[in-house]
């Protein structure tokens, strides 16, 4: 018999492979000049990305070190062609957040094989960083965890606090813009990406500031720590530049 994740699989790749089929049959039917047809087809679609949007399980990602509310982010944890991650237009479930709750950047380790897809990804550096523009606003901490996407490897860090005042704060990883909340109220929708040279992949330091906590990899208590002994997310190596990928094709950039 079938478990749950299995056919959640099964289910999300029907879609994914429907939806690139019905992404043909649209743009044949435009170039044709057959609305109908098109409309039929994007109708079809809009109900694949929505049923594809109820499907992402919602992934413990952090916990706000002032209040210790957790933080449940929908996520497509399956890889990273799923539309969750198309970097321009994803589908993504709007999460709970808590009201300290300020911005979620990422890194990932790619792993074989890399996703053949037509729109881009863009899932951040090869190794964990903090933005110090961020950690250094009074009262601002983040939280790193690791998380499998597939046959990938990914951190996130969220940061908490107080919205800081005249700061930028950070596109929402694998997107091209974040969301705004002040005390729970969402405000409206921003954008800006650090360059390189603002990252920092030094992470010792901020612990030793306790302006970073992490999570231990698989622990579904989501236990915040802050020892440095057995931090496993210090001496990481790989690539500091961005990735984005396209049709398989990993290009690194700032």
């Amino acid at each position: 018999m079938m478990d749950a994740e299995q056919e959640t699989t099964q289910t999300r790749r029907r879609i994914l492979d429907r939806g690139s089929q019905l992404d043909t049959v649209i743009t044949a039917a435009r170039l044709r000049g057959a609305t109908d047809a098109a409309q039929a087809a994007e109708t079809e679609r809009t109900a694949l990305a929505n049923h594809y949007r109820d499907l992402l399980p919602a992934v413990t990602i952090a916990r706000c070190p002032s209040t210790g509310a957790t933080v449940d982010y929908p996520i497509d944890v399956y890889d990273l062609d799923g539309w969750f991650w198309e970097y321009d237009a994803p589908i993504r479930r709007p999460p709970t957040l808590p009201a300290t709750w300020l911005a979620m950047t990422g890194a990932m380790r790619l792993g074989e094989p890399i996703p053949d897809t037509e729109h881009r990804r863009r899932p951040g550096p090869g190794v964990p960083y903090v933005i110090p523009r961020l950690l250094n606003c009074p009262d601002v901490r983040a939280v790193l965890t690791e998380l499998a996407i597939g046959p990938h490897t990914g951190w996130v860090i969220t940061y908490f606090g107080p919205l800081p005042t005249g700061v930028p704060l950070e596109n929402t990883w694998g997107t091209s813009s974040y969301s705004v909340h002040q005390n729970g109220t969402w405000l409206g929708w921003d954008s800006h990406e650090s360059p390189l040279a603002e990252l920092d992949f030094a992470l010792r330091p901020w612990l030793q500031a306790n302006r970073l906590l992490w999570i231990a990899p698989n622990d579904h208590t989501a236990t915040l720590r802050d020892s440095l002994t057995d931090c496993p997310y210090l001496g990481l190596e790989g690539p500091h530049h961005r990735a984005s990928i396209v049709r398989g094709n990993v290009r690194r950039y700032d």
